[in-house]
């Protein structure tokens, strides 16, 4: 049975007056917190993202250097990726020769005949 004894023994502690200085050192250790969460997540995205070219002009700086041709032909292999660095005088690609060979057969045996 519920008296009037046993409800008053239910009641919830109560909570101390913390006071203005340990209020404010309470908030001043939240704000660090914060702060410090957001100074983290700031180097966190600046981290992962430092290498990402970005634009919003469709313009990005790169070194281009255009190749031609000396003589026309299909193109057999490639020997060089992307962005690969090349020197002077490296093999780039490699024509396929059916089409040379078939018109010097052709020249030879018109020369014979």
């Amino acid at each position: 049975m519920v008296t009037d004894e046993n409800v008053e023994k239910r009641q919830e502690p109560q909570v101390p007056d913390l006071g203005p200085a340990r209020r404010q050192l309470m908030y001043r250790v939240m704000a660090g917190a914060v702060i410090a969460c957001l100074l983290a997540a700031g180097a966190g995205y600046w981290f992962l993202t430092r290498n990402q070219e970005t634009t919003d002009d469709a313009f990005i700086e790169a070194n281009v250097v255009q190749i031609a041709p000396r003589i026309a032909g299909t193109v057999r292999t490639i020997h060089i990726d992307d962005n690969q660095k090349v020197a002077s005088g490296d093999l780039l690609v490699e024509l396929d020769p059916g089409d040379y060979e078939s018109a010097l057969a052709q020249a030879q045996g018109g020369a014979r005949g």
